[in-house]
């Protein structure tokens, strides 16, 4: 299956797609307030012109968009993914695939990919690529999209790791000397995923201006939905420094026809509604508050969970990702070290829901082999932090 987008004309109201039998749309039928952004033209910064200048962009059924599963190398495993829609999220990604090696290496592919993919209860689903290289890009968007069934395809533009600035991916694609290399790999990604939408994640530029400049190219190319992580890409060794910029997501929002995904800045269940609220985003895309807790955007959810809640939430994950296996091991010990509230290293270690000292807590995920082993240490790892005495 496949989400059926096709092009629409920019008027005042954008038409309704074909609705294909086996489309699935990224929206939530049952909204009763589920509606579709018109599209603009928008001149292209990267100064193309003819068939590459500005494009009639698909429309983005909304509002499922609302709830949304940040890709997170490592730990956007299917069986998480199954969690986090149990418990409210409404559109997910894959982790953070190189597209060269998911074109190439078969192997690569299937471990993080085909291995990973379930057309029940996981959908809508994009699959998101890193690179700088348009036939790559192009040729790894085909291929999800023609033999994987895919709803859509996003090209990583936010990746602030010391790998992606030795192999010129994610953010540091962002400078101004490479605008025309991205925008010509989303022209390219978007002619292959047809029908299928071309979506971007990314940062935020050292000035509004800018940002609002190359998001405007990214549009103009064929990017029909844009995810903003409100920071910039600091430092490799500095890459977060003070809360999200809510209000610089809001003026993407306004400067933008293309639905816009808040990213940054939630920490508990009220945070999403605040995001929603101060930036008018289409939706909220949570990472790390999620790995925490991945019942966050659960309607019911509690501003702080209580042990029971974290446990029983922790062995969901367990029991899912015994039917659907993660590529390896250390995704479920990643997740069930999150869960357990892992923060610090070193001396500094601690697990903020668990009474087991921490050296003993580490030991024991490091060496569980199972996910069975990983479920009879969650059953008896929660309980209050430990607290060592003076």
């Amino acid at each position: 299956m496949m989400l059926s987008m096709p092009a629409v004309q920019p008027t005042d109201h954008a038409k309704t797609p074909s609705g294909r039998g086996a489309a699935v749309p990224l929206s939530d039928p049952s909204h009763e307030t589920s509606k579709r952004l018109k599209s603009n033209a928008v001149s292209d910064p990267s100064g193309s012109s003819g068939s590459d200048g500005p494009r009639d962009l698909p429309a983005v059924p909304l509002p499922a968009l609302s709830r949304v599963v940040a890709p997170m190398v490592g730990a956007s495993d299917l069986a998480f993914r199954k969690l986090c829609r149990r418990h409210g999220a409404t559109l997910a990604y894959t982790e953070m695939l190189c597209a060269r090696r998911f074109v190439e290496d078969a192997a690569y592919r299937f471990s993080l990919f085909e291995s990973q993919r379930c057309m029940l209860n996981d959908r809508p689903l994009i699959v998101q690529f890193c690179g700088n290289d348009a036939s790559n890009l192009a040729a790894a968007a085909a291929l999800a999209v023609g033999q994987h069934g895919v709803d859509g395809v996003d090209l990583n533009l936010g990746c602030p790791q010391k790998r992606a600035k030795e192999a010129l991916y994610g953010s540091y694609l962002l400078d101004t000397e490479h605008w025309p290399r991205v925008f010509s790999c989303v022209r390219a990604m978007a002619a292959a995923a047809a029908p299928v939408p071309v979506t971007c994640k990314i940062r935020l530029l050292p000035t509004l201006q800018e940002t609002i400049l190359f998001a405007k190219g990214l549009q103009a190319a064929g990017c029909a939905l844009l995810a903003v992580h409100g920071r910039q890409r600091g430092s490799v060794s500095r890459r977060r420094s003070g809360p999200a910029d809510l209000r610089a997501v809001g003026a993407l929002k306004r400067a933008l026809a293309i639905p816009v995904l808040s990213n940054g800045n939630v920490r508990r269940a009220a945070c999403v509604r605040h995001a929603l609220v101060r930036t008018q985003a289409d939706g909220v895309m949570v990472a790390e508050a999620l790995l925490r807790y991945p019942a966050l955007f659960a309607p019911d959810a509690p501003e702080r969970p209580t042990i029971e809640q974290r446990r029983d939430v922790a062995l969901e994950y367990l029991q899912l990702a015994e039917t659907y296996p993660p590529p390896t091991i250390e995704y479920a010990r990643a997740h069930l070290s999150c869960m357990l509230g892992r923060d610090g290293a070193g001396a500094r270690l601690r697990y903020k829901h668990s009474h087991l000292p921490p050296p003993v807590l580490r030991a024991a995920l490091q060496t569980a082999d199972s996910i069975a082993a990983l479920r009879v240490l969650a059953e008896q790892a929660f309980g209050a932090e430990f607290l060592p005495s003076r």
